[in-house]
C-alpha cells in the first residue's frame, strides 16, 4: 500500500488558500469602503483594486483545480472534457478516494 500522505497535504493547503481566496474575495469591498478617502479616488484605482482582488481569490482556486491524482497522475477533479469538480470524493480517472492511502 503507498503512503500518499504528502499529496493530500498538498491537497489540504490548495484547498485552505482556495477557501482564503474567497473570503478575500468577498471582504476586499466591505475593507475597501471603509477606508477613507478611497470613495473619493478615480474609477481607474478602484477598477485595478477589483482586478487584483479577482487574482488573488481566482489564482488559488485554478492551483486546486490542477491537482494531480497522487495515484495515477490525472488531473483529480476532471471528470470529463468539459467537467471539472473541485468537490469530487474520488479521483474521475482511477477511483482513488481523496485522503485515501491507496
Amino acid at each position: 500500500m503507498a503512503d500518499y500522505g504528502a499529496a493530500w497535504r498538498e491537497y489540504r493547503k490548495r484547498r485552505n488558500l482556495a477557501i482564503a481566496g474567497l473570503i478575500w474575495f468577498v471582504l476586499t469591498p466591505v475593507v475597501i469602503s471603509r477606508v477613507p478617502g478611497f470613495v473619493s479616488l478615480s474609477a481607474g484605482w478602484a477598477y485595478a483594486v477589483v482586478m487584483a482582488s479577482s487574482a488573488i481569490a481566482i489564482l488559488p482556486f485554478l492551483w486546486l483545480l490542477l491537482f494531480r491524482c497522487p495515484r495515477c497522475g490525472a488531473v483529480f477533479t476532471h471528470k470529463g472534457p468539459w467537467a471539472n469538480n473541485v468537490v469530487a470524493r474520488k479521483c474521475g480517472n482511477c477511483g482513488l478516494g481523496k485522503y485515501s492511502n491507496g
